[in-house]
């Protein structure tokens, strides 16, 4: 929670270092024979010294979505985040799986973990999230139908 309070350009400073620092930490070896990398002058990467192979730093799409009904805005409350006096209420957020669209991703992780259907979904901006390599994409939806019913391993 500090790490959002700072200003947006040391924000994503400080992300930006935790996402190469880890992908460096990560990379050490050589995805494909196993031996080992060295990090590559010219541009972000590692290059294995015995076969050349180049790995380039991962990044996760993620999606974060305010579902709106009227003047009601949905937010969960997280087992991760969860505290007797309330905790912290968060929109609804997952990452993009493979093959998937970012609405489809944004349909699917409200359905998961609300059981509720929802309409309109619109693009509203994106940041880099670096807890973990991720690239999180907002926006907002209407919803469309449905009662709440929790996904206990979801939320």
């Amino acid at each position: 929670s500090e790490l959002l309070s700072l200003p947006e350009d040391e924000f994503h400073v400080l992300s930006r270092g935790v996402e190469i620092n880890h992908f460096l930490k990560t990379h050490k070896f050589c995805g494909k024979c196993g031996h080992k990398t060295q990090q590559i002058q010219e541009e972000l990467a590692v290059q294995c010294t015995h076969c050349g192979y180049r790995t380039y730093p991962v990044i996760c799409p993620s999606i974060i979505v305010a579902v709106r009904r009227g003047k009601e805005i949905l937010l969960a409350n997280h087992k991760r985040h969860y505290h007797p006096n309330g905790g912290m209420y968060t929109t609804l957020a997952g990452f993009v799986e493979v093959g998937e669209t970012f609405e489809q991703a944004v349909r699917r992780e409200v359905f998961e973990e609300t059981g509720i259907l929802i309409k309109n979904i619109r693009y509203f901006g994106s940041q880099p999230w670096a807890f973990p390599n991720s690239q999180m994409v907002g926006f907002l939806a209407d919803y469309d139908g449905g009662e709440i019913t929790l996904q206990e391993s979801e939320i």
